[in-house]
């Protein structure tokens, strides 16, 4: 497995963590199997440590994933719930 160590940034949240690192915002499953301290409903603080395995990138995705590791941190943020 070829996991990697991200840090989130302020107003994170795990649908916009699948988005920037799997190139599909449902992937926070997966996001939320591996980061068990993560959860759907809450913005994730920042500094956080977050796991994230490179090899379930699928390949048609990789340019996405791409393009916002070149935005960081200026990527957008997904706003999810009510806030």
């Amino acid at each position: 497995m070829t996991m990697k160590t991200y840090v989130t940034y302020e107003g994170q949240n795990v649908v916009d963590l699948a988005l920037q690192l799997y190139g599909d915002p449902l992937a926070f499953f997966t996001l939320l199997d591996d980061n068990l301290h993560l959860s759907l409903e809450e913005i994730i603080p920042a500094g956080t440590e977050v796991l994230y395995n490179e090899a379930k990138i699928e390949t048609k995705k990789r340019p996405l994933v791409e393009y916002f590791k070149n935005r960081l941190p200026n990527a957008i943020i997904i706003k999810t719930g009510s806030e």
